[in-house]
């Protein structure tokens, strides 16, 4: 991943950190060995350089993660969630582009919606 938005997040302790740090979070879940990871990861790059620069972007590896994995019941990969004030606010588990493009927005319309 090339974005320099991206935040490699191992541990649940981290994560909960980053969460309770930033108003907007979307956290993308993959595994190294997820063909359809590995296949949207150009879009999903491309959608998170569109964000507003208050949205802050964690990707875990979920064989890396345990913590997260288990802590958000993630059952299958790539799995999209986004935060705001620290409450999921929508969940997507999909490699589907149009899916995975209508999360993105979704997430941005209900950042707009919130106090900075």
């Amino acid at each position: 991943m090339t974005s320099n938005k991206i935040i490699n997040i191992t541990s649940i302790t981290d994560f909960n950190t980053l969460i309770s740090n930033n108003k907007v979070v979307i956290l993308k879940a993959s595994a190294s060995w997820c063909g359809p990871c590995k296949r949207i990861n150009p879009f999903f790059i491309k959608c998170i350089d569109e964000l507003p620069p208050n949205i802050c972007i964690a990707v875990i590896d979920i064989d890396e993660s345990p913590g997260i994995k288990r802590a958000y019941k993630i059952k299958s990969v790539p799995y999209f969630a986004s935060f705001i004030n620290g409450d999921i606010t929508d969940i997507l588990s999909s490699s589907n582009m149009d899916e995975i493009k209508s999360f993105f927005i979704k997430t941005i319309k209900n950042n707009k919606t919130i106090k900075q």
